[in-house]
């Protein structure tokens, strides 16, 4: 199995939310304390062993391509100045791995964004991750965790969570089998592990798909149903449903912004209709794969933000303010303080 060390990450969309602002400053380069959202996921990939990425950018959005650009200028002003901390600090943007660009044309939808990969990817499973998702985790990168998954299963993964709110209707919601068990026995294996699609849903229902898939080989322990116990779970998936109603959930876990692709992905993009607005979704095309027994989804373990959304955005900051080295002892006194006159 090929490991996985490039990783793809669209950055797309208007950032309307946040006008005035990003009329001139794209959402994916607005700032968590000191550094652009985008820098944070860049360093995910870096730390989780990618060593390429591909950053697909939508038309204005040229200051991304500055921001990981060396300024040999501004480097030289700050170091004359004595500053070689900050300058040093530059060098460091992007760091660890070789950053490319490709640009999205015109916003044809998730799925046209991923297209610009295809001769990127060459042929390999890549990680993918959204410009505008924030996941912290303090020990293990959440691309990481998914690269570990697809070692398991050799699926196309994508990264989920429990959301046990009513907000879970904002997400696409994965319809997942009760877990990866044995068809007989609703158990996980320790020795023959079933092959995907011959697993019991929740509920009881057995479906078999047409197609024979792959082995999903090496899990050896139990895997909970719920994450507050056993987190990191890794899951069989018949679809995604986005935004359903309450009273319509396949499960509670969303999808939200990390998925490892096999390159089938290009050319089932290819051959999915367009929608009703014309754009190609990478949804549409995960549940084609999905019906072919050819997805799985991992409960990732860390605490992702919004960042597309001004609550989200803001949250995010509080947090990593809080766990600032630095100024965060200082940021937390004031915070109880603050709460007081509430």
């Amino acid at each position: 199995m090929n490991k996985i060390t490039k990783a793809v990450i669209p950055c797309g969309g208007l950032g309307t939310r946040f006008l005035p602002i990003t009329k001139t400053i794209p959402k994916e380069l607005l700032p968590v304390i000191d550094m652009p959202v985008l820098g944070y996921i860049v360093a995910e990939a870096v730390d989780s062993g990618i060593t390429d990425v591909l950053i697909v950018l939508g038309r204005g959005k040229e200051a991304i391509r500055d921001y990981f650009s060396n300024n040999s200028d501004l480097e030289k002003v700050l170091r004359d100045a004595g500053k070689t901390e900050y300058a040093d600090m530059l060098l460091k943007i992007g760091r660890g791995a070789r950053i490319r660009f490709a640009v999205q044309q015109k916003p044809l939808g998730s799925g046209d964004a991923i297209l610009y990969a295809e001769e990127f990817a060459a042929g390999e499973p890549f990680a993918l991750a959204w410009g505008d998702d924030l996941i912290y985790s303090e020990s293990n990168p959440v691309m990481g965790q998914l690269m570990a998954a697809y070692g398991l299963c050799g699926a196309n993964i994508i990264g989920v969570q429990q959301i046990l709110t009513d907000n879970i209707v904002k997400y696409g919601v994965a319809d997942v089998w009760s877990q990866i068990t044995n068809a007989d026995d609703n158990r996980v294996t320790n020795g023959d592990v079933p092959m995907l699609g011959e697993y019991r849903r929740s509920g009881g229902n057995r479906r078999k798909d047409a197609s024979t898939g792959s082995p999903i080989a090496g899990v050896e322990r139990r895997l909970g149903e719920d994450r507050r116990i056993n987190p990191g779970g890794l899951y069989t998936c018949f679809g995604i449903v986005e935004k359903p109603p309450l009273d319509k959930l396949p499960s509670r876990f969303a999808a939200l912004g990390r998925y490892i692709l096999t390159p089938e992905i290009f050319d089932v993009i290819r051959n999915t209709p367009k929608g009703s607005n014309g754009e190609l979704q990478l949804t549409d095309s995960l549940n084609s794969l999905a019906r072919a027994g050819k997805v799985c989804v991992c409960d990732f373990i860390g605490k992702r933000y919004d960042m597309g959304d001004k609550l989200g955005s803001v949250l995010a900051v509080v947090d990593y303010a809080a766990r600032d080295k630095v100024f965060g002892a200082q940021f937390k006194a004031f915070l109880k303080d603050y709460v007081k006159g509430f």
